[in-house]
C-alpha cells in the first residue's frame, strides 16, 4: 500500500511539474496543490492501512470530525484566512514575483503564499507576513501597462506649445534608445497645461505609457533629460515662493509679523506638496 501510495504520488508530482512551465499563476498555485494533494494520500494511506491490520476506523472517522468542528469555532480567523486565500488565488489577484501595495505602508514583492498567510518582501529589504484574512484591497503593479503621468513646474510666461515639441523630442529620443526604447509602450508626451497654481506657475503635465515596473527607471531619466532641454532653451523651472507686500511706511514690527506669516504660509505649503519653499519679502 505504501509503494502504491508513493507512486500515484509521483505520478501526479510528474504531471504538476510538466504542466507548470513558466506561468507565474501556476507556480503560484502548484506548492499549494502538491501540498493538499500530499496530505490527502497521506491520510488515506493511514486510514487503509489501519483498517488492513484490523483496527475500526470508525470512531478516529467521528472524533476527527468532532475535533475539526471544535477547531472551527475556535480557529474561526485561521479558517477565514484559508477561505479569504482561496479566493484571492482564485481570482488570480496577485503571483509570486508580483509587486502589490496593500495599503500606504504595506507594499512589496510577493515572495511566498502558504495556506493562511502572504509573504512580502520591501523594496528596502524587510520581510511582511500577512494572513489573507486582513486583505481587503491589493493593487497589483505588475499587470500589462502603467500609466505614469509627471507634473512639471514651470514660469507664467512659459509657450506650453515651445514645451509639447521639447518633450515629444525627448519622447522620440527616449524611444530610440537601445536600453529605454523595450520599456515603453508609448513615448513621453505632454498633456498641456494642468492647472496654474497659487503662485501663478504652469503646472504642465506629461506622462508615457511602459511595461509594468519600468516607469521608476523612465520617470528618473525623463526628468533628469526634460531638465537639460528646458535649461538648453532657456525654460525656467517654476520655484515655489511666497510673496509678501507691506507698505513702504510700515515699521519694524509690522514687517517681522508679515516675515512671519511668510514663513507659517511657506511650512504649510511645503507640508502639503513635499517640496520646499522659499519666503521672499518685496
Amino acid at each position: 500500500m505504501v509503494l502504491l501510495a508513493y507512486l500515484v504520488w509521483q505520478l501526479i508530482e510528474t504531471a504538476l511539474t510538466r504542466s507548470a512551465g513558466p506561468e507565474a499563476r501556476a507556480q503560484t498555485l502548484l506548492p499549494l496543490i502538491r501540498k493538499f494533494i500530499f496530505i490527502v494520500i497521506a491520510v488515506m494511506v493511514a486510514m487503509i492501512a489501519l483498517s488492513s491490520i484490523g483496527v475500526d476506523i470508525g470512531p478516529l472517522l467521528a472524533g476527527a470530525g468532532v475535533v475539526g468542528l471544535a477547531i472551527g469555532f475556535g480557529a474561526q480567523a485561521l479558517v477565514r484566512d484559508v477561505v479569504a486565500g482561496v479566493f484571492f488565488l482564485v481570482d488570480d489577484a496577485f503571483r509570486v514575483g508580483e509587486y502589490i501595495e496593500v495599503d500606504e505602508k504595506i507594499r512589496g514583492e510577493v515572495e511566498a503564499i502558504s495556506v493562511r498567510s502572504l509573504r512580502l518582501r520591501h523594496h528596502r529589504g524587510a520581510v511582511i507576513t500577512l494572513p489573507f484574512g486582513e486583505l481587503k484591497q491589493i493593487t497589483n503593479h505588475n499587470r500589462d501597462w502603467t500609466i505614469y503621468k509627471m507634473p512639471i513646474r514651470v514660469a507664467a510666461d512659459t509657450d506650453p506649445k515651445a514645451v509639447k515639441k521639447i518633450v515629444k523630442q525627448i519622447g522620440k529620443e527616449m524611444l530610440a534608445d537601445p536600453e529605454l526604447g523595450p520599456k515603453l509602450i508609448q513615448p513621453l508626451k505632454s498633456q498641456g497645461v494642468f492647472a496654474i497654481d497659487d503662485d501663478s506657475a504652469l503646472i504642465i503635465r506629461v506622462k508615457f505609457m511602459c511595461k509594468p515596473r519600468q516607469q521608476f527607471v523612465l520617470r528618473r531619466e525623463a526628468y533628469h533629460r526634460i531638465q537639460n532641454a528646458f535649461a538648453a532653451h532657456g525654460i525656467e523651472i517654476a520655484r515655489r515662493k511666497v510673496e509678501v507686500s507691506v507698505p513702504e511706511d510700515a515699521g519694524l514690527e509690522e514687517r517681522r509679523q508679515a516675515l512671519r506669516g511668510a514663513g507659517e504660509a511657506a511650512e504649510t505649503a511645503s507640508a502639503s506638496s513635499g517640496t520646499s519653499s522659499a519666503a521672499e519679502a518685496i
